[in-house]
C-alpha cells in the first residue's frame, strides 16, 4: 500500500501538482513541505519527505536552501522540552531530501515538531521552520 501511495505522489509531483506553503523558512524566503512516507509512529522509527522552493516561485519548481538547514526532532511537554534522536538525511534530488530514522517516544503530555535549523545553532531557540509531527498523546 505504501508503495501505492509513493507511486501516486511522485506522479502528482511530476505532473505539476501545487504544495501550499506547509511551512516558510524564516530567513530564506522558502517553502517547505513535509510528506510521512512511514509514519509517523510512536516508539519506533518514522520516514518522511522535505521539500523546498522558493516562496515567490509560482511553479514551485524544487530547489535547494541558500544555507543548509537541518532537520532534527524536538518534544515540547508542560514544564520542559528536549530534543530527540538525530535523523538521518538523503539528498534525493533539487530541493528534494528523505528523512529517516525519525523516532518519536511517548512521553506523558505534550507533543514533537520536525524543526529546521542552521548547523551550529540552538535547537531551542534557532528553528527556523516548525511542522508538527501528527501524533497525539
Amino acid at each position: 500500500m505504501k508503495y501505492l501511495i509513493l507511486f501516486f505522489l511522485t506522479l502528482s509531483v511530476a505532473k505539476g501538482t501545487e504544495f501550499e506553503c506547509q511551512v516558510e523558512v524564516k530567513d530564506l524566503n522558502l517553502c517547505a513541505h513535509l510528506t510521512w512516507t512511514e509514519g509517523p509512529h510512536w516508539g519506533r522509527f518514522s520516514s518522511a519527505e522535505l521539500r523546498y522552493w522558493s516562496k515567490t516561485d509560482k511553479a514551485q519548481k524544487l530547489a535547494d536552501p541558500s544555507e543548509e538547514l537541518v532537520p532534527y526532532l524536538w518534544m515540547i511537554m508542560d514544564k520542559m522540552e528536549h530534543g530527540g534522536r538525530t535523523p538521518e538525511v538523503k539528498k534525493l534530488g533539487d530541493g528534494h531530501y528523505a528523512v529517516t530514522k525519525l523516532q518519536m517516544a511517548k512521553m506523558g503530555t505534550g507533543f514533537w515538531e520536525l524543526r529546521l535549523r542552521k548547523p551550529g545553532t540552538s535547537e531551542k531557540t534557532s528553528a527556523l521552520g516548525i511542522f508538527k509531527v501528527p501524533l497525539t498523546p
